[in-house]
């Protein structure tokens, strides 16, 4: 009787053992997707939940804090971008934008016909106040811009 009692809570202590590791990982996991995520926010006070993951299918759409399309008009303090899906979004440009090719490009180069994938935060009225551009995007199952 002695045994089976011990052989009993052996077991039930690696099922329970096993199952708080796997809890645990899956929590670590979770931690480190918005961790890479909130980095992407450029540390100005952007949250994981203004940040879309670049590989879900709604990149375009309005509301979110990252999209791609093209560039239709520019100011010194603003470029209007046409989406994927055809909407068109005003980003806002921050004296903390960055701007970047392969490497860190200036503001002049970001012009009209343009193809540029913003990463920002979004605000209350629908615009986006920009943390990065890059020109050119490539994404995934495309072929880079020739533009």
């Amino acid at each position: 009787m002695k045994n089976t009692n011990l052989i009993l809570t052996v077991a039930l202590t690696a099922v329970l053992m096993g199952g708080v590791g796997f809890w645990g990982g899956s929590k670590y996991t979770q931690n480190q997707r918005i961790s890479r995520l909130a980095e992407m926010g450029g540390r100005t006070g952007g949250s994981p939940q203004n940040i879309r993951d670049v590989n879900s299918p709604s990149i375009g759409n309005r509301g979110n804090g990252i999209f791609v399309g093209e560039i239709t008009a520019k100011d010194d303090k603003s470029v209007t971008v046409k989406s994927m899906d055809g909407s068109s979004k005003i980003v806002i440009l921050a004296d903390s934008t960055t701007y970047r090719v392969s490497s860190e490009v200036k503001a002049d180069e970001v012009i009209v016909g343009k193809t540029i994938s913003v990463l920002g935060i979004a605000n209350s009225d629908g615009s986006t106040t920009a943390t990065s551009i890059e020109l050119n995007p490539v994404m995934r199952g495309q072929l880079p811009a020739n533009n």
